[in-house]
């Protein structure tokens, strides 16, 4: 009698992964491009912005004091009016990263990030959304995962740029 021995990964596992929980913070900042110079739908009632995001550091199980970078894009949905968390009237955003985090010792993880909100540009806003890991390098080559991302973003100084506090919670495998 033969017997094959069969290896099955978890659901969402990386190959031969194991899920973990995943728990991520910093603070950092968000730059996006002057609405002037974005790019605008038929109607005016839509805008797309290149946006950047930098968190430095950006503390994460498994990968200790890393940091966050990350290119995208902002959408401003300005016919869709909404109140900000303090209770002013804004506009419905949401925000499409491609993120890299890089380890201490160069490991990277990559992911998606989607999140959504309402603001202003001169109170805080406050977005929540979505991270999917997509891959790595070093001991995160193959990684995946998924979780909740909350931010909280701060008001535009003259420049343009936001402050940011963001934290995700969920699970990863590698």
């Amino acid at each position: 009698v033969a017997v094959a021995a069969i290896s099955v990964a978890p659901a969402g596992a990386a190959k031969n992964g194991t899920d973990r929980p995943f728990k991520a913070s910093g603070d950092g900042f968000v730059a996006a491009e002057p609405l002037p110079f974005c790019d605008f739908n038929e109607d005016f009632t839509v805008a797309v912005c290149d946006q950047n995001i930098e968190v430095d550091p950006f503390i994460a199980s498994h990968m200790g004091r890393s940091t966050n970078t990350s290119e995208g894009f902002l959408t401003l949905n300005l016919d869709q009016p909404c109140l900000t968390p303090s209770g002013t009237p804004g506009v419905e955003f949401e925000s499409f990263q491609a993120v890299t985090l890089v380890a201490a010792n160069g490991d990277q993880l990559t992911a998606d990030t989607t999140v959504s909100g309402c603001g202003d540009g001169v109170t805080p806003a406050e977005p929540v959304g979505t991270y999917t890991i997509t891959g790595g390098t070093g001991r995160f080559d193959g990684a995946t995962g998924s979780g909740d991302v909350v931010s909280v973003v701060g008001p535009l100084d003259e420049a343009g740029v936001s402050s940011l506090s963001t934290n995700w919670t969920g699970t990863i495998s590698y």
